[in-house]
């Protein structure tokens, strides 16, 4: 059976996806942003995607079908809140569409924790610039390689809030950003169980994060040789130290009660339309 797979481009993945064709045969892998994944799940043009798991309140029949995640347990450094302003004040909030998980956290923290649901909210691209984002709002929430490499000018954001800090210390627990997601059936899922296609994104993974450094410096490599240089360039010690010290690519027993809550949560305050169980 050939599965389509989709994932994201951004630095974060590499260890999932990296050694996946030394595991899975008859497989495509392409990538696409975050916020199309769930759209070519219900098209029928992706089997199983890297997909933002707050993308699942938003399609139907979906499910996560291996513990191998993008996630963490404490500060995560790629998902940030830049503010002008203490959170409980802040007024217009602009969010990086691309991740649905990102931006929803963002809200749910500051509506149940910061007790501040009367902010508007403003879109912003890749293609603004901070200060820009700046002019028409007092916080933002930055996502991804652009947060990873970001270097904000203290004058324009004040206040800078990693999201999975914050989140541990709100909640006590960890956070799940992305899974790989599915809305293929029971009977079709149990086959790839069977062909043991699941396992292979599992064992991909664990090659992936014992071979960090190596991934590391195929993406130095590719950065230096590249006829098109990286929009956000990586240095080697900060990717090695994100990969071991900030993200976390098994999910735990804690992971999914950290899930649990986020669904609750974005129900309670009508950020989504229904919960999930995990």
């Amino acid at each position: 059976m050939f599965l389509k797979i989709y994932t994201v481009p951004y630095y974060n993945t590499f260890p999932l996806t990296c050694f996946l064709d030394e595991f899975l045969t008859q497989f495509s892998l392409t990538c696409d942003y975050p916020s199309h994944l769930g759209d070519l799940l219900t098209q029928g043009k992706a089997d199983i995607a890297m997909m933002p798991v707050a993308s699942m309140a938003f399609v139907e029949n979906c499910t996560i079908v291996s513990d191998a995640v993008i996630g963490c347990y404490g500060a995560v450094k790629s998902v940030k809140i830049y503010a002008n302003k203490p959170l409980d004040k802040i007024e217009i909030l602009a969010l990086d569409n691309d991740s649905k998980t990102s931006v929803n956290l963002a809200q749910v923290i500051l509506r149940e924790y910061f007790k501040n649901d009367r902010y508007q909210t403003a879109s912003f691209s890749q293609s603004d610039s901070a200060e820009e984002i700046a002019q028409r709002a007092d916080a933002c929430v930055m996502i991804g390689d652009r947060a990873l490499t970001y270097q904000p000018d203290e004058k324009m954001w004040r206040l800078q809030v990693d999201l999975g800090e914050l989140w541990l210390e709100k909640t006590g627990l960890p956070f799940v950003f992305a899974a790989w997601i599915t809305n293929a059936d029971r009977e079709t899922v149990q086959q790839w169980e069977s062909q043991e296609k699941i396992t292979a994104l599992e064992l991909a993974r664990n090659k992936g994060v014992e071979n960090l450094s190596t991934i590391v410096a195929n993406v130095i490599q590719k950065q230096k040789t590249s006829l098109q240089p990286p929009k956000f360039p990586m240095k080697p010690q900060l990717l090695e130290d994100y990969y071991r010290h900030n993200i976390v690519y098994k999910m735990t027993d804690a992971h999914r009660e950290g899930l649990r809550l986020f669904f609750h949560l974005g129900k309670k305050h009508q950020l989504f339309d229904k919960t999930r169980e995990f």
